[in-house]
Formats: C-alpha cells, sequence, structure tokens
C-alpha cells in the first residue's frame, strides 16, 4: 500500500501508525495494529466463503500459499465458507 500526505509526499509508517492509533481512541475502539486490519480482512472474507484468489488479489499476494497461511484464521465458532 502507498499512500501520500495532503501535499503529495509520502507517509511516514510512524505517522500513519499514530494518526491510527489516534482513530481508535477517539472511536473509543480497541486499538489494533494498523497492519492488523489486512489480517482481519482476509480472515472475514474466509469466514464468508470467498474464494482464495479473490482474498489473494484483494490483499495483492503474489501467492495464495501466503494469503491463507498467514493471513486467514477462522474464529472459534465460525466455519469457513458459510455465507458466499
Amino acid at each position: 500500500m502507498s499512500s501520500t500526505t495532503k501535499n503529495g509526499t509520502p507517509i511516514e509508517p510512524r505517522n500513519l501508525n499514530r494518526s491510527f492509533e489516534a482513530l481508535c481512541v477517539r472511536a473509543g475502539v480497541r486499538e489494533v495494529r494498523f497492519h492488523d486490519l489486512r489480517h482481519t480482512c482476509a480472515s472475514l472474507l474466509h469466514e464468508q466463503g470467498a474464494d482464495a484468489g479473490m482474498i489473494m488479489e484483494v490483499l495483492g499476494h503474489s501467492s495464495i500459499r501466503v494469503t491463507m497461511d498467514i493471513y486467514t484464521f477462522v474464529r472459534p465458532g465460525r466455519r469457513s465458507g458459510s455465507r458466499l
């Protein structure tokens, strides 16, 4: 992922993390690392029955193995492939 500031310069990773932490506090939600959003996205898509290839594409991976081994986690009480 690549993002820029209002001035068009690259966002420093630490500044992104600081801003995201502040948003979590303001929203009253549990703080998580910004990167953890990728894992959450992959896991939720997997739980909903999304195709592994589609999840891989959304995350920008070149290997389904990386996507499925590292980025997906099915929560207890949930099963993959239940809805989509």
